[in-house]
């Protein structure tokens, strides 16, 4: 399939199709319960573009964790509420003090790691949902009796579809949506 990108830029419309899609098709999944409070893990490229489309998508209060002070900062001025360092100790509680002690309704995890797993099962609320879209890999124990209890999902994204891209590049048009160029080769 073709999708006309004229008015952007081009080099940051060559991530829309990657990293852009990734987060996008992750974060529509995640919004499916009308979040209160969104919680996007890990501010590297895709959740930098998490954040955004978060903001552009949904009225939630959006947290954004990772373990890099630099990266946060980078989140905040993307449209991130609230920033977590989780190299601190009490970053779960200080995420469930964001939450009013209820949790988080929906959970981006752009890391998918051990440690950033059982960080979204000790702050998911009950009926929350959670979107597993990093490649890390690993296993973590998984109290299943926790599922049924708080009847949360927990699905994966990988990409999306024509339409996405196309809502997308429409969002990068308007210039709600800013691609992330990184590294130019």
């Amino acid at each position: 399939f073709l999708a006309k990108i004229s008015g952007i830029d081009l080099e940051g419309a060559a991530s829309l199709a990657c990293s852009g899609l990734t987060a996008y098709t992750a974060v529509k999944k995640a919004i499916s319960n009308s979040p209160e409070n969104i919680l996007i893990v890990g501010a590297g490229g895709l959740g930098l573009m998490g954040v955004q489309i978060a903001k552009a998508l949904c009225n939630a209060n959006i947290i954004c964790a990772d373990l890099d002070d630099k990266k946060l900062i980078k989140a905040k001025e993307m449209g991130a509420h609230n920033i977590i360092n989780t190299k601190d100790s009490e970053s779960s509680k200080n995420i469930m003090s964001i939450c009013n002690e209820k949790g988080a309704d929906s959970i981006v995890d752009f890391v998918n790691a051990p440690p950033t797993v059982k960080l979204d099962l000790s702050v998911i609320r009950k009926r929350g949902n959670i979107v597993l879209v990093g490649l890390f890999g690993g296993a973590v124990d998984l109290p299943l009796v926790s599922i049924p209890l708080k009847a949360i999902t927990i699905q994966g994204a990988y990409t999306g579809n024509y339409n996405d891209m196309i809502e997308l590049i429409d969002l990068a048009k308007r210039g709600v949506v800013k691609p992330i160029v990184s590294k130019r080769y």
